[in-house]
């Protein structure tokens, strides 16, 4: 088995292989020019939790919206918000850190309001359209930290 780490420094993988039993995973890690051993071990059983589907969100929401984030450290974010026949869909972008592309566990919009839920980063993003359609005003939540976030839509 290989898997890669998307958008990370060093272009991180692993290729190993699966014992007779199913319980361990042993190969190399490799990052940049470094590598070394490593094995995994299955501790219970696996758990798996799908990403339930969200309503479909007004036409106003759909699209790609870009901000920045002022927290700890100033990061750019694209945001992508689409519908198709099984709902609402959405991936949070970090520019400055590589491109790294979170899925949008849970996307719910009631009137003018959008509540964006992050389950990878225990993040929250709950905010408000303006009039015109043209911005996303509101706080990202992460960390036990709040900060203001206003997302613009790109044509």
């Amino acid at each position: 088995m290989t898997f890669h780490i998307k958008s990370a420094p060093g272009d991180p993988t692993f290729t190993g292989t699966l014992s007779n039993d199913g319980k361990t995973m042993s190969g190399n890690f490799t990052q940049g020019p470094g590598a070394f051993p490593f094995k995994f071990s299955r501790t219970g059983d696996p758990k798996v939790e799908t990403v339930k589907s969200s309503p479909a969100v007004a036409k106003q929401f759909a699209g790609t919206w870009e901000g920045t984030l002022q927290a700890s450290q100033s990061l750019r974010l694209m945001l992508k918000l689409s519908n198709d026949d099984t709902g609402a869909k959405g991936v949070l972008t970090s520019l400055e850190q590589g491109g790294i592309e979170l899925p949008v566990s849970s996307i719910s919009q009631k009137d003018s309001k959008l509540t964006l839920n992050v389950k990878m980063v225990s993040g929250e993003f709950e905010g408000e359209i303006n009039k015109a359609g043209s911005e996303l005003n509101g706080i990202w939540s992460q960390g036990g930290g709040s900060f203001p976030l206003t997302l613009v839509k790109k044509p």
